[in-house]
């Protein structure tokens, strides 16, 4: 009897370990998916350039006499229309100057006077009066030169737009040609980035280019506008420079000083993409669930640049797969499709109209 009971025992623990899952086996796909998909597309390659946000105009306001500043009406940040005065300087020593000058203009004349009436009579010669004529001249002269001294006293805006820096404060002696205020202009700003020399050949004046900000990934539809003459020797670097209408001081632009990218489209047939929903992570690891007959499989990849609603694939991946878009966390390596509804997508559209079908779409 005791013999049986330790058989008995023994056998239920050997149903026991055999009902359990073995430590580390791969769980089998549970269920069917439903799933949809889309196939990679080619779209041709954008490429990105660091640049830099301009104003279209900008000034330093500085002044052609010494003298000690008395009033600076604006600081940073100001708006300031054009002709207002922005800086005034004490005008002293210009005025004790234009009195000077008045009182040689006038004695000048005077001398002239009365040689002309001596010359008359005969008691002065005809080279004393031209002398006495040359002098007036001088005179005069040297007055209208006291006077446009005058009005570097007074300094105005040569534009509407606002005060970016300040470099100096009432009762600093101003220098000439020292810049004591800087202005940019409102309205426009360029975008300007030096690019590989052998692009300058495919790219003119006029042809559409993307400015996007690194950090919020805003972007901004451009042209180009001028390109450099000639190629920076040393680096060979191509100068490029694009328009942006709008203000930077109501937020629709970047701020004059921003980085961003600019980017052109790149030559021959163009890079693969997917659709960015197809993603899914795991670490530093990036891939792709993609229908392979009647499964799934997962297929990791790499990936580089980025446009609204794609990512470009730099590896793993040939062009004829389907991906699943939107992943669910529950599928599984090996898992069988019941269904793959196909998804339309172009990743050649343009960031504005990929924008602008997205806001379209209705909320899910």
């Amino acid at each position: 009897m005791r013999v049986d009971t330790y058989r008995i025992g023994a056998l239920a623990l050997l149903a026991a370990a055999c009902g359990r899952t073995e430590p580390g086996a791969i769980p089998e796909p549970d269920g069917v998916a439903r799933v949809e998909v889309s196939s990679p597309a080619s779209a041709p390659q954008i490429l990105g350039f660091p640049a830099t946000v301009e104003a279209g105009r900008a000034a330093q306001v500085s002044t052609r006499i010494s003298g000690r500043i008395t009033e600076i009406p604006v600081d940073v940040g100001s708006r300031v229309r054009s002709g207002q005065v922005v800086v005034s300087l004490d005008a002293g020593d210009v005025e004790a100057a234009i009195e000077r000058a008045e009182a040689a203009e006038r004695q000048a004349r005077r001398t002239y006077e009365r040689l002309e009436a001596l010359e008359r009579d005969g008691a002065a010669t005809a080279q004393e009066l031209d002398d006495a004529r040359a002098a007036v001249e001088m005179a005069e002269a040297a007055l209208k030169e006291a006077r446009t001294q005058q009005r570097y006293a007074v300094l105005t805006a040569p534009f509407s737009g606002w005060v970016t820096a300040r470099l100096a404060d009432p009762g600093n002696m101003a220098l000439p040609g020292q810049p004591i205020l800087e202005l940019i202009a409102e309205g426009r700003v360029k975008v300007v980035a030096d690019v590989p020399a052998e692009l300058g050949s495919r790219l003119a004046p006029g042809d559409p280019v993307t400015v996007r900000e690194p950090v919020s990934d805003r972007r901004f539809e451009a042209h180009i506008a001028r390109l450099a003459p000639a190629v920076q020797t040393e680096a060979r670097l191509l100068r490029v420079e694009a328009d942006l209408e709008g203000s930077p001081a109501a937020g629709s632009l970047p701020l004059p000083g921003a980085y961003v990218r600019l980017e052109v489209r790149g030559a021959g047939g163009g890079t693969l993409w997917l659709p960015e929903d197809a993603l899914v992570r795991q670490g530093q690891l990036t891939g792709v669930w993609l229908v392979d007959g009647e499964e799934l499989r997962l297929r990791w990849i790499r990936i580089g640049q980025r446009r609204p609603g794609a990512v470009e694939v730099l590896a793993g991946l040939t062009g004829d797969e389907l991906v699943v878009r939107e992943p669910s966390p529950d599928l599984m390596d090996g898992q069988l499709v019941e269904a793959a509804s196909p998804v339309p997508w172009n990743p050649a559209r343009t960031p504005a109209e990929a924008e602008g079908a997205a806001r379209a779409a209705p909320d899910a």
